[in-house]
């Protein structure tokens, strides 16, 4: 809807604006995959180190990106640049399920974040859901910085 309402270029700068913010604020234990559109795709070997970098971008204030971020952790396989395995697709399902400004995670990136008081997050279940592609349902859970 952008790029037919502003035009390529401008949307060519967001999302190039995007690209540079994600790359200069990512942990080290982590690297941006490829652009999605208005999204992006990020992964990385640090669950709590991720989880800690999705929650602060998604609250800093007058960014000009809607952020949602949904986060996964398991196997992935890596083929010519790219990513695929079912923990992608659970993350990018949970994307889906996401409102802006909002980190959604699933048991597995909970379960792998120790020390979660010492970062300063905090796990909210929100719910058990189905998510299209999988079988079973899932819970997720809204990460926030503690003092929210």
């Amino acid at each position: 809807r952008y790029t037919e309402q502003e035009g390529v270029e401008k949307a060519f700068a967001q999302a190039d604006q995007l690209r540079q913010h994600i790359e200069t604020t990512l942990p080290d234990s982590a690297r941006l995959i490829k652009l999605t559109g208005d999204g992006a795709m990020v992964v990385g070997s640090d669950p709590a180190a991720l989880a800690v970098w999705a929650v602060e971008l998604a609250s800093e204030g007058e960014q000009p990106f809607k952020l949602r971020i949904g986060l996964d952790f398991g196997e992935a396989l890596y083929r010519d640049g790219d990513y695929f395995g079912g923990a992608i697709n659970m993350a990018a399902r949970v994307l889906n399920r996401t409102d802006i400004d909002e980190v959604l995670a699933t048991q597995q990136i909970k379960e792998n974040v120790k020390n979660r008081k010492a970062l300063g997050l905090r796990f909210v279940s929100i719910g058990k859901v189905r998510l299209k592609g999988f079988d079973d349902v899932v819970e997720l859970f809204r990460v926030e910085p503690r003092e929210s």
